[in-house]
C-alpha cells in the first residue's frame, strides 16, 4: 500500500481527527521499547545459536511473538532510527547517509509527538541518532519526548496517575565498539571459546574472526540478563498486566558483511514482541507462535500508534502490524544503503521472503571498502589481509570483490547470500520482478537518495524534502538516470552522454557514474568529449568520477591530476580518496601523493584514507591502517566503556 502525500494541510486534519477519538478513549496500554545495538537474529538462542545463553529473551521468545523477518530497513544506526522515527524510510528525506544531520519537516518527522498529543507519556533512554541537523533538534527535543536523557524512565514523579507510557531504553552493551579494538589480546576473562562458535559460512574461519564473534556473544548474554531486570522491574511496580513489550535490535551484527552491509546480516534483526492478556486483542498473532510476515522499521511508527488508538498519517509509509487498524501483511520487504565512511555507494534491495533482490547504483566499487570505525575490528583487518594475500576461498571473496550491478538470492535454499543467480535462466522471471519492484518502490517513495551526499544541502531555510517538492524538481529523471547509469550497458552511451549536459549536477553526476561503470568493466575505448568539462565541475562528487573513469580507461595523465588535487584538500578529500581506493592497481601514480598527504595534513580522517590506498597498493601494511595513537584511544574506550557493561538505566 501506498499512502504517500506530500507537504500540506493532509497531516494536520488527520492529527485533528485523530485527537478527537483519542479523547473518548478510557484506557490505552502502555508501550516498552527495549533496543540493543549492532546484533542479528543468529546471536540468540531463540533463533538458533547454540553456544550463547540468552534465557530470557528465550523465555520471551516462547511466550510472546518472535518475528523471522524483521528487518531494520537500514544497515546502520542512524539511518534505521531515521526511520523508526518518521514511520518513512530515511531515503524519503536523504536520510540514507549515515550521521549526515540533515534539516527535517518538523510537522511529519517525530511521531512520538503525536503520542503526546493524545495523552502518552513518552521517554527515550537516551539515544537518540536520528539525523537530525543539531540546531534542529536541540530546538525540538523537548516537543518530541517528555525526557530524553540517561534517567528518563516511565517511573517518572511527572507522568499522572494512569497516564499511560510510551517508553524506550537503549542498551550499548553490545555495540560495535565492543569489539572495536584493533588488538583482542585484553579479552579476559571470557566465558565463550571462540573456537566453539560456528562461523556462518560466508566468513573464513580466521582466529580474530572466531574471537570477535565470541566476544560479541558475550555481550549479548548482558543485554539478555538487562531484558531480564526491566522485565521483573514491570512485575514489581504493578505494571506488565498492561504493558506491552517490544525487544528488538537497530541492524545487523558487528561481523563482516553485517553492519552497513546490504545483505541480511546487515538488515535482519531479531525481534520479539509479548502483549499481555488483557491487550492480546490488539495482536493478530496469538502469545507462543513465530511470525514470517515482513516487517520492517519503517512499520513501528504506524504500528504504535495503531496500538494507541491513533490513526497513521497518511505522509507515512509504514503499515501497522498490531493494533486496532493493522493491515495486509506487505508483499515485499525493502531496504536501503547509503554510505560506509566517506564512501558513498548507494543500494537498494527487495525481497518477498523467498527471493532477494540487490541493486547496486555505482558497482564500480568494490563491496568492502574501508572505513575508519568498522576495520577497528580485529576481523575486518584479518579478513582484509586474508583477500589482499590471495587466500581466500571463492565463497570469501565476493566481500571484497567489485560489484555486480544486480544480484539475486533464493534466502530459502541460501540465507547467507552466497548463490548469485542474477545471471540463471530458470531465475529471471524472479529478477525482473523484483527489479520492477524496486523501480517502482523507489519513485512512490520519492527516494531522495540518488542525489550525492555533497549536494544534498539545497537550502539553509527548508529542507531537501521540501526544496524538491517546493522546486518541481525533476526527481524521476535522476532516479532513470540511476537505473540507466548503473546497467553497464553500451547501448545507453548517448542518454548517458546526454546526462553529462544536465544544468543538474545529480544528473551530471550519474552520466559520469555510467562511464565510469562502463570503463571499469572493459566495455568503453575512450570517452565522449562531453566528459572533459565534468573534470572541472564546481561539485567535487561529479569531478573525481570523471576523474576517476578516465583512470580505468588508463588515461591516468587526464583522470590522476584532478583525483590528487581533490586529495590534498583537508575540506573535500572524500571522493578522490574513495576513487583512489576504488582503482586499486591504476591508482598507482597517486603515490608520491599520498604520502606527501601522510607527512603534512592535519587531518586525520584524510590521513586515514590515504593510507588506506596505500595499503591497496602494497606500499603499506594493513597493521599500519592506524596510527598509534588511534589504537590506543580505541582500546581505551573498549576498556572503559564496553568492557564493564554497565549504565544502562533501569526504572
Amino acid at each position: 500500500m501506498n499512502r504517500r502525500t506530500f507537504m500540506g494541510a493532509t497531516a494536520g486534519m488527520a492529527l485533528a481527527s485523530t485527537m478527537s477519538r483519542c479523547a473518548g478513549q478510557a484506557e490505552r496500554p502502555n508501550i516498552l521499547w527495549l533496543t540493543f545495538e549492532d546484533t542479528g537474529t543468529y546471536d540468540f538462542g531463540c533463533y538458533g545459536n547454540t553456544i550463547v545463553q540468552t534465557p530470557n529473551a528465550d523465555a520471551l521468545a516462547a511466550r510472546g511473538i518472535r518475528f523471522t523477518n524483521a528487518s531494520s530497513c537500514g544497515p546502520q544506526c542512524s539511518p534505521a532510527r531515521s526511520t523508526i522515527i518518521s514511520g518513512c524510510w530515511a531515503t524519503t528525506y536523504a536520510n540514507d547517509h549515515h550521521r549526515s544531520g540533515r534539516l527535517l519537516p518538523e510537522d511529519q518527522y517525530f511521531f512520538p509527538k503525536l503520542m503526546r498529543e493524545t495523552g502518552y507519556f513518552c521517554t527515550n533512554n537516551s539515544k537518540t541518532d536520528y539525523n537530525v541537523a543539531g540546531d534542529q533538534w536541540k530546538r525540538m527535543i523537548n516537543e518530541v519526548w517528555d525526557d530524553c536523557s540517561t534517567k528518563a524512565t516511565y517511573n517518572d514523579s511527572a507522568r499522572k496517575s494512569e497516564q499511560p507510557f510510551f517508553a524506550v531504553f537503549n542498551n550499548t552493551f553490545c555495540h560495535m565498539g565492543r569489539v572495536a579494538s584493533v588488538r583482542s589480546d585484553h579479552r579476559t576473562p571470557r566465558r565463550i571459546d571462540p573456537g566453539d562458535v560456528d562461523l556462518p559460512p560466508h566468513l573464513p574461519d580466521l582466529p580474530e574472526i572466531r574471537d570477535d564473534m565470541a566476544w560479541h556473544m558475550e555481550s549479548v548474554e548482558a543485554v539478555d540478563v538487562w531484558l531480564g531486570k526491566h522485565l521483573q522491574a514491570l512485575a514489581d511496580k504493578g505494571l506488565a498486566d498492561d504493558t506491552i513489550v517490544f525487544f528488538f535490535s537497530d541492524h545487523g551484527g558487528t561481523l563482516p558483511r553485517g553492519k552497513a552491509f546490504p545483505q541480511e546480516t546487515g538488515y535482519r534483526i531479531p525481534f520479539l514482541a509479548w502483549f499481555p492478556p488483557k491487550w492480546e486483542h490488539l495482536s493478530p498473532q496469538t502469545m507462543g507462535n513465530t511470525s514470517d510476515r515482513l516487517i520492517g522499521f519503517v512499520d513501528l511508527a504506524p504500528t504504535v500508534l495503531s496500538m494507541a488508538g491513533i490513526s497513521t498519517p497518511e505522509y507515512m509509509d509504514g503499515e501497522a502490524f498490531f493494533g486496532t487498524q493493522t493491515e495486509t501483511p506487505r508483499e515485499y520487504q525493502f531496504n536501503f544503503r547509503g554510505n560506509t565512511g566517506i564512501h558513498w555507494d548507494p543500494v537498494r534491495t527487495a525481497s518477498d521472503g523467498r527471493y532477494k533482490y540487490i541493486r547496486n547504483y555505482t558497482p564500480y566499487k568494490p563491496n568492502a571498502l574501508r572505513q575508519s570505525y568498522q576495520w577497528l575490528m580485529p576481523a575486518n583487518l584479518a579478513y582484509d589481509r586474508h583477500y589482499f594475500h590471495g587466500d581466500c576461498k571463492p565463497e570469501h571473496q565476493y566481500h571484497f570483490d567489485y560489484e555486480p550491478t544486480e544480484a539475486l538470492y533464493d534466502l530459502q535454499s541460501d540465507p547467507w547470500e552466497l548463490n548469485n543467480l542474477a545471471d540463471k535462466t530458470d531465475y529471471q522471471t524472479h529478477l525482473v520482478r523484483l527489479r520492477n519492484e524496486t523501480s517502482n518502490w523507489v519513485r512512490n517513495i520519492r527516494d531522495l537518495g540518488f542525489i550525492p551526499s555533497t549536494l544534498r544541502t539545497k537550502s539553509d531555510a527548508v529542507s531537501l524534502y521540501e526544496w524538491v517538492r517546493e522546486t518541481n524538481y525533476p526527481l524521476d529523471t535522476l532516479i532513470e538516470a540511476a537505473e540507466t547509469a548503473s546497467m553497464g550497458d553500451v547501448d545507453n552511451v548517448d542518454k548517458l552522454t546526454e546526462y553529462l549536459d544536465s544544468d543538474k549536477p545529480e544528473i551530471r553526476f550519474w552520466g559520469a557514474s555510467g562511464f565510469t561503470t562502463l570503463a571499469q568493466r572493459g566495455l568503453l575505448t575512450d570517452m565522449p568529449a562531453a566528459m572533459q568539462a565534468l573534470l572541472l565541475d564546481t561539485n567535487p562528487e561529479v569531478a573525481c568520477t570523471a576523474a576517476e573513469a578516465y583512470c580505468w580507461l588508463d588515461q591516468q595523465s587526464i583522470g590522476m591530476p584532478v583525483l590528487v588535487e581533490h586529495a590534498k584538500d583537508q575540506r573535500k578529500f572524500g571522493p578522490a580518496l574513495s576513487a583512489l581506493e576504488e582503482l586499486r592497481e591504476k591508482a598507482r601514480p597517486c603515490i608520491p601523493a599520498m604520502k606527501e598527504i601522510l607527512a603534512s595534513s592535519k587531518n586525520d580522517g584524510q590521513r586515514f584514507y590515504a593510507r588506506s590506498v596505500l595499503i591497496t597498493l602494497n606500499e603499506m601494511s594493513i597493521d599500519d591502517l592506524f596510527e598509534p595513537a588511534e589504537i590506543e584511544a580505541a582500546m581505551k574506550i573498549n576498556r572503559t566503556k564496553h568492557m564493564k557493561p554497565g549504565g544502562s538505566y533501569l526504572p
